[in-house]
């Protein structure tokens, strides 16, 4: 989308705020445009800071931990491949064998409702099973992990599971509850080769983070470090996202974002929200003044099944919506 936003984006700016960091993206631009600038960057999800924490403060730690995954991780053998088109009937016949030895192995080890992955490892040391292994590790036995340790093994899970989605543990087994709310995406294609991460460009973001102020909390408590001057980008969790916003109704929520952006205007900053159009004109009645354009987009995270093809391959696909980009600037 930078791309897209580049007619809108600041030609000059002392700070810069994002109060949804999420990816970081357009912290990058803003870094690459004003590495002397003083950064704020906050997020809600503890999670997600405690890795831009450790790769600012302990990169060599968190790089170390994450090398050691991957040694283990790259040598193991990888889920079968999707069958190609035209596929011969010996061929689908073994690739169902497969899967069903492995459905019915894992039915053989469980603990509880959950697969007994520390077992099923040793049994067949697989990708796959050392995925959910070191996924178990992370949900279950944090306590023993140091906090970089933690991070980079939440890292690894992120590089290693499916299509980039972020889904939480709800329901723990009884006695187990400390895993509820934890990172709980399935494995993804795992068909990595060389490598999983990019260890240059965690050196580059180690780099980046040096002169940013690390924040975990509500978005509101970011406006006290906004000023004159100041470029403030907001990427909130999309409208009809279905996220969770606590005790708030999803328009609350977005209606306080609107509200945030336009307190961040007011103080002498430009302010960019980003969002989804529903085409109701809930932005327009809330602009308040501020421009507002919209972009054509394609959403290929969170890809929705939608059928199966004749060798019994799921078919994912992406999803075309719209976008807005709330523009407010100083008079």
């Amino acid at each position: 989308m930078l791309e897209k936003y580049e007619p809108y984006l600041p030609k000059t700016f002392e700070g810069y705020c994002e109060p949804f960091l999420g990816g970081g993206a357009m912290f990058l631009w803003a870094y690459n445009k004003n590495p002397n600038a003083r950064f704020i960057l906050n997020d809600i999800n503890e999670p997600i800071i405690n890795i831009y924490r450790a790769i600012k403060n302990d990169c060599d730690s968190f790089c170390s931990t994450l090398d050691s995954l991957c040694k283990e991780y790259l040598p193991l053998e990888p889920p079968p491949k999707p069958l190609k088109k035209g596929a011969t009937q010996e061929e689908k016949e073994v690739l169902a064998a497969k899967k069903r030895i492995t459905r019915d192995i894992e039915k053989q080890h469980k603990d509880g409702t959950e697969n007994d992955w520390y077992q099923l490892h040793e049994l067949n040391p697989t990708r796959r099973n050392f995925y959910f292994k070191t996924r178990i590790n992370y949900q279950y036995h944090y306590e023993k992990l140091t906090s970089t340790d933690e991070a980079a093994t939440l890292y690894f899970l992120m590089k290693t599971g499916f299509n980039g989605i972020w889904q939480l543990k709800g329901r723990a087994n009884k006695g187990k509850e400390q895993a509820k709310g934890r990172f709980n995406t399935p494995c993804g294609l795992m068909n990595q080769t060389a490598k999983v991460y990019d260890k240059d460009n965690v050196l580059d973001w180690h780099k980046a983070l040096q002169n940013a102020t690390l924040l975990a909390g509500d978005f509101r408590d970011t406006l006290t470090h906004v000023k004159k001057g100041f470029y403030v980008f907001m990427d909130p969790p999309y409208r009809g996202s279905f996220a969770d916003y606590s005790t708030q109704s999803d328009d609350q929520f977005q209606s306080d974002v609107v509200e945030f952006a336009h307190q961040c205007r007011d103080k002498g900053s430009l302010t960019l929200l980003s969002n989804r159009e529903l085409d109701d004109g809930f932005f327009e009645e809330r602009a308040d003044g501020d421009k507002i354009v919209k972009f054509d987009v394609t959403y290929t995270a969170g890809r929705r099944k939608t059928e199966v093809d004749e060798n019994g391959n799921e078919i994912f696909t992406a999803t075309k919506a719209q976008e807005i980009l709330m523009i407010g600037k100083t008079t």
